[in-house]
């Protein structure tokens, strides 16, 4: 998808109500008891006039195979300091039973 940092840029500022940067994008690959859970490429946005958050970041899923990607958001506020504290949180919410089990939650960025 060529135009996926547009894309991105587009719904952070949506979702957030302000402009936006993109400033770096990496690799972040989480594991579960030495099982990959999630691997991708997250995008770090600076923010411009938001009055909570200096940063925010994005990256894109597919809820099934075939589905169109959707765009997922993060504040850099709280407990979420970096891309992979990001990743946890949207994972914590989405399965909150694991999450519980697994002890799951933003942690301190390495």
């Amino acid at each position: 998808m060529p135009d996926t940092l547009l894309t991105l840029r587009h719904a952070v500022e949506k979702a957030h109500g302000c402009k936006a940067k993109c400033i770096e994008k990496v690799t972040v690959h989480e594991k579960q008891r030495g099982r990959t859970v999630w691997y991708g490429t997250v995008h770090i946005f600076d923010l411009f006039g938001h009055e909570r958050a200096p940063r925010a970041y994005a990256w894109a899923t597919n809820v099934e195979c075939g589905d169109a990607p959707q765009v997922v958001t993060v504040l850099h506020k709280g407990l979420v300091t970096g891309p992979s504290e990001a990743v946890r949180a949207v994972m914590a919410k989405i399965y909150p039973e694991d999450a519980r089990r697994d002890h799951i939650k933003p942690g301190p960025t390495k």
